[in-house]
């Protein structure tokens, strides 16, 4: 056995606790680039591909952002699915809602990773992320089946927070979140602003499938739950739909598979060199060639960032 003299343990124990220290200290972000996530489109929502970093511009307050990273690849997602299994949706609705899920899967990125999530009396996990292919298929047969008990709550912000969470434990760097709901909420314990602070802090782009009843199309309580979809797609970068029928609930789920797969990632520095817990809103423009034919592109993506 080797004895070591006593100033050498003394010094061994301070320099490990000095070490120890350092790595419990927070780390500073600021040098780390900001990635968001950009969709461009046409007017019918079809992606438009091939542009290049040097066709992006991005400004914080008018101050131009240099572009420290860009990729155009089809990467796979972490997506969660959310379905209003309340008596506030049609059984028709629901059924159609799976429909267009496992449509989406199937279009979608081979590597993607799902999780599914029904809003019962508390919000469900039918199928954790990653589930494999039969669990996955098992639990959209969930929700399409009729259920015998009347589910009076919605509870869909605590659902959707409760996709957040699972999301953050993501292997892949993109993460959305597709809610199928007509945007109403009676009974969660989050409130809508708690979790829209949430939502906005985060890096999941939430996608939105309304399920309007048919007679409530136009009345006041559908028009609400639309407004809170669409705010919280805009929110993102993402968007939200109301499909009226089959064909267009096709061209949906259509459309969101295409832009998951064909979407840009950009990244920057932040303007403010060091961390101010703030929200900095900024502005990406597309530096395009006119042409008479096409009109101006919709470039959707999360209008500013926290520096922490």
């Amino acid at each position: 056995m080797i004895t070591l003299p006593r100033a050498t343990v003394i010094f061994l124990l301070l320099a490990t606790a000095a070490v120890v220290a350092i790595a419990q200290q927070p780390q500073s972000t600021s040098d780390s680039p900001i990635r968001l996530v950009v969709t461009v489109t046409d007017a019918s929502g079809r992606p438009l591909i091939g542009l290049t970093r040097e066709q992006f511009s991005i400004s914080d307050k008018k101050a131009p952002l240099d572009i420290t990273y860009f990729d155009a690849e089809d990467k796979p997602v972490s997506i969660a699915f959310i379905f209003d299994l309340s008596s506030s949706t049609t059984a028709a609705s629901r059924k159609s809602a799976a429909q267009l899920a496992a449509q989406i899967v199937r279009t979608s990125n081979k590597a993607n990773e799902y999780a599914i999530i029904a809003l019962k009396d508390a919000p469900e996990l039918l199928c954790e992320l990653g589930c494999n292919e039969a669990e996955l298929a098992g639990a959209l047969q969930q929700v399409a089946a009729p259920d015998a008990k009347e589910v009076k709550k919605t509870l869909l912000y605590d659902g959707c927070d409760l996709a957040l969470k699972k999301l953050q434990t993501g292997k892949n760097s993109k993460r959305t979140l597709i809610v199928f709901s007509d945007g109403l909420d009676s009974s969660s314990k989050l409130s809508f602003t708690k979790f829209r602070d949430e939502l906005k802090e985060s890096n999941v782009l939430f996608y939105a499938v309304g399920q309007q009843k048919p007679t409530d199309l136009y009345g006041s309580s559908s028009m609400q739950g639309g407004g809170i979809l669409e705010e919280l797609g805009v929110l993102t970068g993402g968007k939200a739909y109301f499909p009226i029928d089959a064909k267009e609930m096709t061209q949906v789920a259509n459309v969101i598979s295409m832009q998951l797969r064909q979407q840009y990632t950009v990244g920057f520095k932040p303007a403010e060199q060091t961390p101010d817990n703030k929200w900095h809103p900024i502005k990406i423009k597309l530096n395009l060639p006119k042409t008479e034919k096409s009109g101006a592109p919709y470039v959707r993506y999360r209008e500013g960032y926290y520096s922490h």
